[in-house]
């Protein structure tokens, strides 16, 4: 009897060779194609290159051309900087006008507040306490040796 699927002999060689015909045209198939991508990105990878080189280069001249202009212009203050711009065009302002030469001309030694008169307002603050914000302040306990933990090695409670 024969081993293949079929009872004939030269039917089931005829079965064999187009299966061995139908695997080695699919495996050549396959090989092509990947022998065309190989190929196709061998041949493309230096046109690749070259455009992202040129990429990268225009990106530096783009740089390098607004480069000067952002000197000519100054800079934008950042967010951190108005409130002491603001102050500071204030004070000048205020030079101009001569105010900060009157305060600046009684000096410090004169006792004047150059705010405002203050001294003879009361102050609506309560005084300020230093008991108040610590509590061992107010009631200290003076510590007893013989109650402490620090002997934990004794088994007794009175420490004998």
């Amino acid at each position: 009897m024969a081993a293949g699927r079929y009872k004939s002999r030269l039917l089931n060689y005829l079965v064999e060779q187009v299966q061995k015909i139908q695997f080695q045209t699919a495996r050549g198939l396959r090989q092509a194609r990947t022998g065309l991508v190989w190929g196709a990105q061998i041949l493309l990878y230096p046109l690749y290159v070259a455009f992202q080189a040129s990429r990268v280069v225009g990106r530096q001249m783009g740089t390098a051309a607004a480069a000067p202009r952002q000197l000519i212009q100054p800079p934008e203050p950042k967010s951190a900087d108005v409130p002491l711009q603001n102050v500071l065009k204030r004070a000048q302002t205020l030079a101009d006008q001569g105010a900060i030469a009157a305060i600046t001309s009684q000096g410090p030694s004169s006792g004047a507040d150059p705010w405002g008169d203050r001294s003879n307002q009361p102050s609506t603050q309560p005084p300020r306490n230093p008991q108040a914000r610590n509590p061992q302040a107010r009631n200290p306990q003076p510590r007893n040796p013989q109650n402490s933990n620090d002997n934990r090695s004794s088994s007794s409670p009175s420490g004998l």
